[in-house]
């Protein structure tokens, strides 16, 4: 079969060629990697003005596409609109709920979806353009600031004083489509995500995933699956990401919900129809023996995915830890990393990744990009796999200029 694959997510692609089909990628010119030019058949540009709009004229893509495309596939939120648009182009089929899929996408329109839930009871207010900070009644402070539609933590703030509000939210704004901001109250309590697959309607949890963040920041350092939980808390949590998933309308495929377990019970953060980040689909097989992975690639492409395949197979723990190094300035150059081989030793870690090799610029972590590396582990249920990856992320040393 012949698929265009519309945006990043290289491991569902790969699953994609690995089963035989014909894998044709179309990505932005500056998201393009040297080892696509071996792995996939061709790679048409994609334009950012055409990601950013959901709009694409596929005559723009015929040279690059040749014929046959049989159907349209694409991997993250972000790129959902566009593949639907190149499908209905190209007369493909596609797999994309839209209706979904910008409930999603926008934070607010989820939060209105979900509002007579009881985990969706959270103070909310959007800033249009134009309108003023003080008529923010009823979210009150310490508050949270995000734009609607980003992602990987991208201009999203902790605001605890009335005078860091505007420039968090100016901040928030120039990151969002449309020039919106989210603020809502700050929900106090441990936070975790839940990795789903649907089927037909039902939902079916694979992990309870407990999350861990920077000190002061919304950006996640680690992921454990599964959460440290006792039942009558993880009960709640699948519940009430049922109930959300219903609301939102969505019957089939991958979905990643997070939500923090305040005093009164779980509180819906965001949802995404799509895979979790930060390796979460690895740690999912990992955990459980279910082949995350591949399951979403499947689904992507519209190969049927049988309900028997979210049945684990094992109960181990799995672990991603991501290094907090950063350069003293506002940027620099790494020159060079040590301690790799010191970290890949570390009892139960599966592999290390440098996400910042020699001659990358970075800066201090303001996203999930900013993140320098990684450790995963794996192990039995004794294992404290959350410490291996910790330890490994220790044992690396970023030198910069």
């Amino acid at each position: 079969m012949k698929i265009l694959v519309v945006g990043t997510n290289r491991p569902c692609h790969r699953t994609l060629m690995d089963a035989g089909h014909e894998v044709v990628l179309a990505v932005e010119a500056d998201k393009v990697i040297p080892a696509d030019a071996q792995g996939y058949a061709k790679v048409a540009p994609l334009s950012s003005d055409a990601v950013q709009s959901g709009t694409v004229d596929e005559n723009d893509l015929a040279p690059h596409l040749g014929s046959g495309v049989e159907v349209v596939a694409s991997y993250h939120d972000s790129y959902y609109e566009v593949a639907a648009a190149l499908a209905a182009g190209l007369g493909a089929r596609c797999v994309v709920d839209l209706a979904v899929t910008r409930v999603l996408r926008d934070k607010y329109a989820t939060r209105l979806k979900v509002a007579d839930l009881e985990c969706g009871r959270v103070n909310s207010a959007v800033l249009e353009p134009g309108r003023p900070l003080d008529s923010l009644d009823g979210v009150g402070f310490p508050c949270v600031v995000k734009p609607l539609d980003s992602e990987a933590s991208m201009a999203v703030t902790f605001v605890h004083e009335a005078d860091r509000l505007a420039e968090a939210v100016e901040r928030a704004r120039d990151a969002d489509r449309t020039g919106r901001c989210l603020v809502e109250e700050m929900v106090s309590g441990p936070e975790f995500s839940v990795e789903t697959f649907s089927v037909a309607g039902r939902h079916h949890v694979l992990s309870v995933t407990e999350k861990f963040k920077l000190p002061e920041s919304p950006v996640e350092q680690g992921h454990l699956i599964p959460a440290r939980l006792d039942d009558d808390d993880r009960k709640r949590i699948e519940n009430s990401v049922c109930e959300v998933l219903d609301h939102i309308g969505l019957t089939d495929g991958p979905g990643h919900s997070e939500f923090i377990l305040s005093p009164s019970g779980p509180k819906l953060v965001e949802s995404h129809n799509r895979m979790g980040g930060d390796r979460i689909g690895i740690l999912v097989e990992l955990a459980t023996g279910i082949d995350y992975i591949e399951l979403v690639a499947r689904h992507g492409a519209l190969i049927p995915v049988d309900p028997s395949d979210l049945e684990p197979s094992r109960k181990h723990r799995a672990a991603v830890w991501y290094s907090a190094d950063e350069p003293e300035g506002d940027a620099a150059t790494v020159t060079d990393v040590t301690g790799r081989d010191a970290a890949d030793a570390v009892e139960h870690v599966v592999r290390t990744e440098i996400l910042k090799p020699p001659g990358a610029t970075v800066s201090k972590i303001k996203g999930s990009f900013d993140r320098p590396a990684l450790a995963i582990a794996s192990g039995p249920p004794e294992a404290d796999v959350l410490e291996a990856a910790r330890t490994a992320v220790s044992r690396l040393t970023f030198h910069y200029a």
